[in-house]
């Protein structure tokens, strides 16, 4: 069982700190610490902060010396697209954004944009260099379309972070030798494809699914203006069977 308060204090964390990370309120903690149940999905979300921190010690000192806590993790605040900082001594950088669970699929496309429901989403860290000011948001990936058996792939279960691309920018050509897998949302749903062209002029991108069966998941061209959100996907984080 996760013991959150014990957890908070070897993070050296304050409850105001702790409820600013996992992007929700003081009082949220407090009950949890209370013993209210936690959500399977900030249950992930408080062992995936957990490994990064722990990582990040290790990194930094030789096994002897680390010491017990994380309290060189000071809150470095918010963005104001929303992306919250934890920043370590070593002046490593802790992100977390919105998180966007498969059971959200058909809610996220009604929501993506009012700032009360994103409120209630739980969140997901990611280790990053800097402090990002674009819009970033996590997705848990459903379904075998980006899976292909090799190590490139996308799997079911897998958290895809990714920074949207604002509407403006899909008048220039995308980036797709930098950037090759994208979330995009529809007012239909959230899917994740590789976008192997894009015509201007014609405001059309081109999908393909990794998975190569191709009866099954064909490529299809889709409007730019049928999408609301566009996200090149930056970090992709594993979900491991045993």
């Amino acid at each position: 069982m996760l013991d959150i308060k014990k957890l908070r204090k070897e993070m050296g964390l304050s409850q105001l700190d702790f409820a600013r990370l996992m992007g929700v309120s003081r009082q949220t903690v407090v009950n949890y610490e209370n013993g209210l149940p936690i959500p399977a999905s900030r249950i992930s979300f408080i062992e995936k902060m957990k490994d990064d921190f722990a990582g990040a010690a290790k990194k930094r000192k030789p096994e002897a010396e680390i010491l017990p806590g994380f309290d060189e993790y000071s809150d470095a605040g918010f963005s104001k697209s929303g992306n919250h900082f934890l920043e370590h001594s070593s002046g490593q950088l802790i992100m977390s954004v919105p998180l966007v669970e498969s059971y959200a699929y058909a809610g996220y496309p009604a929501g993506w944009n009012d700032p009360e429901y994103l409120e209630e989403l739980p969140r997901h860290s990611i280790t990053v260099e800097k402090h990002h000011k674009g819009v970033y948001r996590s997705f848990r990936v459903r379904g075998d379309s980006m899976d292909n058996d090799r190590r490139n792939a996308i799997c079911a279960g897998d958290i895809v972070s990714g920074r949207r691309i604002e509407r403006q920018y899909w008048q220039s050509k995308l980036h797709l030798h930098k950037y090759k897998y994208y979330v995009i949302v529809q007012e239909d749903g959230i899917i994740v494809k590789w976008i192997y062209d894009h015509d201007v002029e014609a405001g059309i991108v081109y999908c393909r699914s990794l998975n190569p069966d191709k009866e099954l998941y064909p490529d299809f061209e889709l409007p730019l203006s049928d999408i609301l959100e566009l996200y090149n996907i930056v970090s992709v984080d594993r979900k491991f069977a045993f």
